[in-house]
C-alpha cells in the first residue's frame, strides 16, 4: 500500500497553497458542525496503526521471500542428492563387475588345477606301472639310484629352504600389507578431519551472512523508523494546521471522508492479498510435504539398496571364504601327494637296493662249468647287457624326479599368486563396506536436515499465521473506530 492512504493528496495541497497566496486570511470562528477533537484524535491514531500496518505487510512480504528462497534451496539439495545416488549406485555396479570378473578368474585357476590334479593321477599310474621295471635293475642301476637320490636329497632340501623362505617373504608382505593398511585408515581420518573443518567453514560463513541480514534489517527499520517520525511530525503539524484554520473546516472534513473511504478499500484490499498470500503459503506448505515424502521415499529406496548391498557384498565374502578354505585345502591335499611320492619313491630305491643286493648274494659264479673261452666271453656280454637293461629306468627315475621338481615350484608359484589375489579381493571388500558406510552416514545427515528445515518451515508458518490472526485483529479495530468517529462526526 502507499504512503497517500494516510495524507491529503497532491491535489488537496495545491488547493492549500493556493488559498495561502491568495493573501492573508484571519481564522474565522468555527462553526457548529465541526467534529470534536475525539474524532481528529481516531483519526490520528487510525493513521498510526496503518502505518504500523505497512511495516506488518513489508515484513510480510520480506518473511515470504525467505520461504521462497528456502524452498529454492531444498529442490536444490534434493536435485543434489539424487545426483550422489546415482553416482553411487553406478560405482556398485562396476564394483560388481569387477568381482564378477575375480570370481571368473577364480574359476578358471580352479579347473586349471583339476586338470593338473587329473595329469598327476596319471603320472602317478605312469610310476605304478615302471615299478615292475625297476626291481629288474642290478648293482649298477642300485649305485646310480643312490647317487641320484643323495642328488635329489639335497634338491628336495633346496626346495624346502626356498618354500621356508616363501612363506617368511609372505608373512613380510602381510605385516606391509597392515602397516598400509593403518597408513590409509589415518589418511582417511585426516579428509575426515578436513572435511569437519569445511563444514565448520560454511556454518561460520552462513551464520556471517545471517548476522549481516539482521544489521541490514535494522538499518531498513531504523530508516522506515525516522520515516514515521517524519511522517508522525507532519501529520501532526497538519492537525495543527486544521485546528488554526477554522474556515477550511468543511472542506477539511469532505477530504478526510475520502480519505477515510480510500483507506477502507485500501484496507480491503490488504486483507485480500493478506488471504493470497495465505493461500500461496499454503501450496508452498503442500508442496514443501510432497516434496518430504518423496524425499523420504527416496530416502527409504536408498536404505533399502544399502542393506541389499551389504547383504550381497556379506554373502559374496562367506562365498569367498569357503573358496579360499577349499582352495587351501586343495593345496595342502597336492602338497601332502607331493610329498607322498616323494617317500614311495624313496621307498622304491631302498627296495631296489634290497633286491639288488638279494641278487648279488644268491648268484656266485661256479668254477670249472665252462671254457675259458666261455667264461671270458659271458661276462664280457654281460657287461655289455646290463647297462642297456639299467639305463632306461635310471632315465625314467630322472625324468619323473624333474616333473616331481617342476610341479613342486609351479604349485608354490600358483599358493602365491592365490594369497596376493586373496589379499586383493579384501581389500576391494573393505573398500566397499567403507563407501557403504559413507553413504548410510551422508543419508542419514540429509534425512536430519530435511527434518530440520521442516520444523523450521513449520515454525515459520506458524508466526505467519498468527501475525495474520493479528493484523486481521487490528484492521477490524481500525474499522469499528473508523465507523464510530464518521457516526459521531
Amino acid at each position: 500500500m502507499s504512503e497517500s492512504a494516510g495524507l491529503p493528496t497532491t491535489s488537496d495541497a495545491d488547493a492549500s497553497q493556493r488559498r495561502s497566496a491568495a493573501g492573508p486570511h484571519f481564522a474565522p470562528r468555527p462553526p457548529a458542525e465541526a467534529p470534536p477533537d475525539d474524532a481528529l484524535l481516531e483519526l490520528a491514531e487510525a493513521t498510526r496503526i496503518l502505518a504500523d500496518l505497512r511495516t506488518q505487510l513489508a515484513e510480510l512480504d520480506r518473511r515470504e521471500q525467505s520461504l521462497n528462497s528456502q524452498l529454492s534451496l531444498l529442490d536444490q539439495q534434493q536435485r543434489a542428492q539424487r545426483l550422489q545416488q546415482q553416482e553411487a549406485e553406478a560405482a556398485l555396479r562396476v564394483r560388481e563387475d569387477e568381482v564378477e570378473d575375480r570370481e571368473q578368474i577364480l574359476e578358471q585357476r580352479e579347473a586349471a588345477c583339476k586338470a593338473r590334479e587329473q595329469d598327476l593321477e596319471q603320472r602317478e599310474l605312469q610310476l605304478h606301472a615302471d615299478r615292475a621295471e625297476f626291481t629288474q635293475s642290478h648293482e649298477h642301476l642300485a649305485q646310480e639310484i643312490e647317487r641320484r637320490a643323495e642328488e635329489q636329497h639335497a634338491a628336495l632340501d633346496a626346495m624346502r629352504q626356498e618354500i621356508e623362505a616363501d612363506s617368511a617373504g609372505l608373512r613380510q608382505e602381510q605385516q606391509a600389507w597392515q602397516a598400509q593398511q593403518q597408513t590409509e585408515r589415518a589418511a582417511l581420518a585426516a579428509e575426515l578431519e578436513e572435511l569437519r573443518r569445511d563444514q565448520i567453514e560454511q556454518l561460520e560463513r552462513r551464520e556471517t551472512d545471517v548476522r549481516r541480514r539482521e544489521i541490514d534489517l535494522e538499518k531498513r527499520a531504523a530508516f522506515q523508523e525516522s520515516h514515521l517520525a517524519r511522517l508522525r511530525n507532519e501529520i501532526e503539524r497538519r492537525n495543527t494546521e486544521v485546528e488554526k484554520s477554522a474556515g477550511r473546516q468543511r472542506v477539511w472534513r469532505a477530504e478526510v471522508d475520502e480519505s477515510i473511504r480510500r483507506r477502507l478499500s485500501h484496507l480491503r484490499r490488504f486483507r485480500e492479498l493478506i488471504d493470497q498470500r495465505e493461500s500461496v503459503c499454503r501450496e508452498q506448505f503442500d508442496r514443501l510435504q510432497e516434496a518430504r515424502r518423496e524425499q523420504a521415499e527416496a530416502l527409504l529406496d536408498a536404505k533399502r539398496r544399502l542393506d541389499e548391498d551389504r547383504e550381497a557384498i556379506e554373502a559374496q565374502r562367506l562365498s569367498q571364504d569357503i573358496d579360499v578354505r577349499r582352495q587351501r585345502d586343495l593345496f595342502r591335499l597336492r602338497e601332502q601327494e607331493v610329498e607322498r611320492r616323494a617317500a614311495r619313491l624313496d621307498a622304491l630305491r631302498a627296495d631296489l637296493e634290497r633286491k639288488h643286493r638279494e641278487t648279488v648274494s644268491a648268484a656266485p659264479p661256479a668254477p670249472g662249468e665252462s671254457s675259458p673261452s666261455e667264461s671270458h666271453g659271458r661276462p664280457a656280454a654281460a657287461a655289455n647287457a646290463e647297462p642297456s637293461s639299467e639305463v632306461v629306468p635310471s632315465e625314467k627315475l630322472d625324468l619323473t624326479k624333474r616333473e616331481l621338481e617342476t610341479e613342486a615350484a609351479q604349485l608354490a608359484g600358483e599358493r602365491l599368486a592365490f594369497q596376493r589375489d586373496l589379499e586383493a579381493q579384501r581389500e576391494t571388500l573393505r573398500r566397499r563396506d567403507e563407501r557403504l558406510q559413507v553413504r548410510e552416514a551422508a543419508l542419514a545427515r540429509q534425512a536430519e536436515d530435511l527434518t530440520q528445515r521442516e520444523q523450521a518451515f513449520l515454525q515459520a508458518r506458524r508466526q505467519a499465521e498468527a501475525e495474520r490472526i493479528e493484523a486481521e485483529s487490528a484492521i477490524t479495530e481500525i474499522l469499528q473506530r473508523i465507523e464510530q468517529a464518521l457516526r459521531h462526526a
